[in-house]
């Protein structure tokens, strides 16, 4: 009985032994790996782009006061009141054409008293007359009228050296109008969600609501074209403020060093190295590659682990 109590004792002691030792064992190969052999990058989406864009309103007309017409005589709408389209606003009279048409009229009046013309050239130059007064006529009072729909923003500090519009009208929906170069268009479509960013740090939400088809006229060929877009802001800024938007970016680029035979990386997942192929395409410069397959958001690259075990 003793002998073989003392056997299972040594029994016990040399399975401990060995659990220890391999223990170690396991436990050191591990902090190699992980600590002293390996530099690891974390997957995530390329950083995303920025535009800078404008609150206007979504449809705005501008009137210019026309000197030709005469002074305005008459206002039928008030400042900042909601108008329709063909609704009069307001009314020009030109006193020019009332003392052109007041001197034909005097010049008329002494013809007809006192007749001194052969009979037919008498008649014509009455009828010559009534013709240009009748012509002047519609001359002397013009209204105008609004073009669409919407509320009405009067300038009476207008003047031709300050450059103010007589009138605006415009639609209070609000529209986020900017200009995206050629390199961002492919990211933007109709009815993608945007991040909006104010400069008060207020952040938002917008929905593309249209993209121009064609560019915008560029001063010389060899810059890059640029697209018109409209976003639907939610909620709205006040008019004419700026803000910046981010463009959506699900594009992952990693390190051209991390990639293995142009088709494989190491990840390291658990503790240990996973293989994984990948698919990829040139990003636009010599340090970094595009991955259109086999990675997302979140994953462990090992790099430079070739040279260590891996799970298939």
């Amino acid at each position: 009985m003793k002998r073989i109590c003392i056997l299972l004792l040594a029994l016990l002691i040399l399975f401990s032994t060995t659990a220890l030792f391999l223990w170690l064992y396991l436990k050191s190969k591990t902090t190699f790996i992980a600590n002293n052999q390996i530099e690891t990058i974390k997957v995530t989406y390329k950083k995303p782009q920025y535009f800078i864009g404008k609150q206007e309103p979504s449809q705005l007309i501008t009137i210019d006061y026309n000197p030709t017409k005469g002074a305005i005589h008459d206002w039928y709408v008030q400042n900042q009141s909601k108008v329709a389209q063909n609704q009069p606003l307001f009314e020009y009279y030109n006193p020019q054409i009332e003392q052109r048409i007041t001197l034909k009229q005097r010049q008329l009046a002494q013809l007809t008293q006192n007749k001194t013309y052969a009979s037919t050239n008498y008649d014509l130059a009455i009828k010559n007359l009534e013709t240009e007064i009748a012509q002047l006529q519609p001359q002397l009072r013009t209204t105008i009228f609004a073009p669409i729909s919407g509320i009405i923003n009067i300038n009476y500090t207008y003047s031709s050296l300050n450059k103010l519009p007589l009138v605006q009208i415009y639609d209070a929906t609000p529209i986020i109008r900017a200009k995206v170069s050629e390199n961002d268009r492919p990211f933007l479509h109709v009815k993608d969600k945007l991040k909006i960013k104010a400069k008060n740090g207020r952040t938002s939400s917008g929905e593309i609501k249209q993209i121009s088809t064609l560019p915008l006229k560029q001063n010389q060929a060899s810059q890059n074209s640029k697209y018109l877009i409209e976003i639907t802001p939610k909620p709205a800024y006040f008019f004419g403020s700026h803000v910046e938007i981010e463009i959506p970016n699900t594009q992952i680029e990693i390190p051209r060093t991390a990639i293995d035979n142009d088709q494989f990386v190491y990840l390291l997942r658990n503790k240990k190295i996973i293989k994984r192929v990948i698919k990829l395409e040139k990003s636009g410069n010599k340090k970094t590659m595009l991955i259109t397959e086999g990675l997302k958001p979140g994953d462990v690259i090992a790099r430079n682990a070739d040279t260590v075990r891996f799970k298939n």
